[in-house]
């Protein structure tokens, strides 16, 4: 597919006084949602509406005025809605320089290629409005009222030469247009079914698509805004919806989109933010592997867009009564109940030494706002005050759990898995993880929400479940240990560290953008320590299949593994690359003092007493005493640790 992002620049502007200025570029957005397709259409229902509220409130935080946002959802969203609102809500209200913004959540589907030899398959790649049905009629429909890529990008080409080549366009898809039947449970955008007759079907198989080309530049684009594109998944996959705690549905695109941008610092490029989009994607989905074109080198919007605030200004209208607040943050700026939240006068420029008015804690979040409640009244006339992060708290572990087993025992004690682990969650169909009986009932089968086959169990002939429910718990707990460290991340700014790979002859590995490895290949590492402190440093593996481990320290204790400013250190050992496939992730750990999280792995926890924060949080993971906790885990006091991540694609 092919799509677009632009970047930054001045227009100018003439004062009062005739002398010309820099004119601030405005910012504008198109967000277009489609998810109640009509029914007789053969589409299923998507929860694009939630998409459509949470991306709006990423922009607004991020400097984006509300009035230059525009949401086309459903019935609005037909093929000529979409394409006059391309031409009005942004081609004739941007200008040079300006920023740009346009998402589509909705479906996506392959159409038979309108002009020979054009698409590798034989297939367009197309978004869906909502006036396109799902099947062909020969004569009847063919597939009119798709947008194809190429047309989309001709109506983006617009856009981009009134912006200019200071200006910046970005394009997000959260849709996708094939990929295979599955064996999850989660609820897809896109689809299997092509929009071409059967004759053209059987002469095109085979042939897959090698990537999106939306975004993929021309000879003639000198004078265009430069683009960049993000979607959210490989051409040969389907998208998944990610179902948060409430039931509520959001495209992972658009989650995940919001969750990164929502806490990206200023100066942040593109690629930062696609390694966060896949980091996060990779914890919900980890065989979904999101794709990004353009200039990913480039800042996000050119530089002009609000970073993460140091603190919060509550106003009069923000507060619920004389002892709770709401604040304009929620999950997805990283904000999670229990975090302990220090009031300090408005005037307060540097909180060293100085006694804050009062504590909180947030005890209730969303995915855009939570509410601190204090443990001391505030009085009314010290409200106009500043909130500062005292201690973070990075969320709950749980996986939600579907059952596809036939009523009888079996059943009855399954149902009991949530009593003895309260961070597992029995859920519908559009459930993270599936377990199901396959073939006569002898066996279970616990597949992803994206099929991916997690693990196999054999049914007990004695009737006796206890260690088929251990299993289960164990896997599941995986998922959702997985889950939680995959996106955990911890700065502190003295400890700065980082990870590079290298050939097993030493030389260094230049990733490609998608940062992808293939199995069979091997890689050694090398750790350097780019702070202005000394540090001791662990390197924790995450695979596709969630089986943890350890890379670092390897064959001496923890406390050897130590760096002094400007040092690096080259790991001996060769690390080939195996399988599964799917995304992997390493995070690298910095830390004033030696953290023994090799043997807290080694036993899950049990037996192990290391009192650091990070080692406390390392053992909660693994929920040994749930029922109590349920899925809580402590919160980290800041400083003393650095958690960076690095985030590789394993291919065949």
């Amino acid at each position: 597919m092919k799509i677009v992002l632009f970047i930054f620049s001045a227009c100018l502007a003439f004062t009062g006084h005739g002398v010309i200025r820099p004119a601030k570029p405005a910012k504008v957005a198109l967000i277009i949602a489609v998810g109640d397709y009509p029914a007789a259409s053969g589409w299923e229902t998507l929860s694009a509406h939630n998409d459509a509220r949470i991306l709006k409130d990423a922009l607004v935080k991020k400097g984006f005025d509300s009035i230059n946002i525009t949401l086309l959802q459903d019935r609005q969203a037909t093929r000529q809605g979409i394409l006059r609102a391309i031409r009005v809500y942004l081609t004739d209200r941007v200008k040079n320089g300006d920023v740009a913004f346009f998402h589509f959540s909705g479906h996506g589907q392959q159409v038979q290629d309108q002009q020979p030899g054009d698409e590798v398959d034989g297939y367009d790649e197309a978004i869906v409005p909502y006036d396109s049905p799902l099947h062909i009629q020969p004569g009847v429909y063919e597939g009119e009222n798709l947008i194809r890529d190429e047309e989309l990008g001709v109506l983006l080409n617009e856009v981009r030469v009134k912006l200019g080549s200071t200006g910046h366009l970005l394009t997000l898809i959260d849709a996708c247009h094939s990929g295979t039947a599955t064996r999850g449970a989660a609820r897809a955008r896109g689809t299997h079914v092509r929009m071409a007759s059967p004759e053209y079907i059987a002469g095109h198989q085979g042939k897959i698509e090698k990537g999106n080309t939306l975004a993929r530049e021309t000879p003639d684009a000198k004078g265009l805004a430069p683009m960049v594109a993000f979607f959210s998944a490989a051409p040969n996959q389907l998208s998944y919806e990610y179902v948060d705690n409430s039931d509520e549905g959001y495209g992972i695109l658009s989650y995940t989109f919001s969750k990164a941008f929502g806490q990206a610092e200023a100066g942040a490029t593109y690629q930062i933010l696609f390694d966060q989009i896949r980091l996060h994607v990779s914890a919900l989905s980890p065989w979904q592997t999101p794709q990004a074109e353009g200039v990913l080198h480039a800042e996000i919007f050119g530089g002009k867009f609000t970073g993460v605030p140091r603190y919060f200004l509550p106003e009069k209208k923000d507060w619920i009564d004389n002892k709770t607040v709401k604040l304009n943050a929620g999950t997805l700026n990283g904000f999670y109940e229990n975090t302990r939240m220090a009031f300090y006068p408005a005037n307060t420029a540097d909180t060293a030494g100085i006694r804050p008015l009062a504590y909180g804690t947030i005890t209730y979040t969303d995915m855009i706002s939570c509410d601190v409640e204090l443990k001391q009244l505030l009085p009314e006339n010290n409200r106009a005050c500043k909130v500062f992060i005292r201690e973070r708290n990075y969320g709950s572990l749980s996986a939600s759990l579907h059952l596809e087993v036939p009523p009888g025992p079996l059943a009855d004690a399954l149902q009991r898995l949530p009593a003895e682990c309260p961070a597992i969650r029995l859920a519908g169909t559009n459930s993270e993880l599936t377990l199901r009986s396959i073939g006569s009932g002898e066996k279970l089968v616990l597949v992803s929400r994206d099929g991916f086959t997690l693990d196999t169990f054999d049914l007990p002939t004695t009737g006796n479940y206890r260690g088929l429910l251990r299993e289960t718990r164990e896997n599941v707990v995986a998922f959702a240990q997985a889950k939680f460290l995959r996106p955990l991340e911890i700065e502190d700014a003295r400890l700065n560290i980082a990870l590079e790979l290298l050939t097993p002859a030493g030389r260094p590995i230049r990733l490609d953008e998608q940062t992808v490895l293939h199995v069979g290949e091997e890689i050694r590492i090398r750790v350097r320590n780019t702070g202005s402190a000394p540090c001791y440093f662990s390197v924790l593996d995450l695979p596709p299949d969630n089986r943890m481990g350890m890379v670092i320290p390897f064959d001496k204790p923890a406390i050897d593994y130590y760096l002094l400013p400007g040092a690096f250190y080259d790991f001996e050992e060769i690390i080939p690359i195996t399988g599964p496939t799917g995304t992997e992730v390493l995070k690298l750990i910095a830390s004033e003092q030696p953290l023994d999280l090799s043997g807290i792995i080694a036993s899950r926890s049990e037996g192990n007493t290391g009192s650091h924060p990070l080692e406390v949080l390392l053992r909660e993971t693994y929920l040994l005493h749930d029922s109590k906790r349920g899925g809580a885990t402590s919160n980290m006091p800041g400083g003393g640790v650095t958690v960076r991540t690095m985030v590789l694609e394993i291919r065949e």
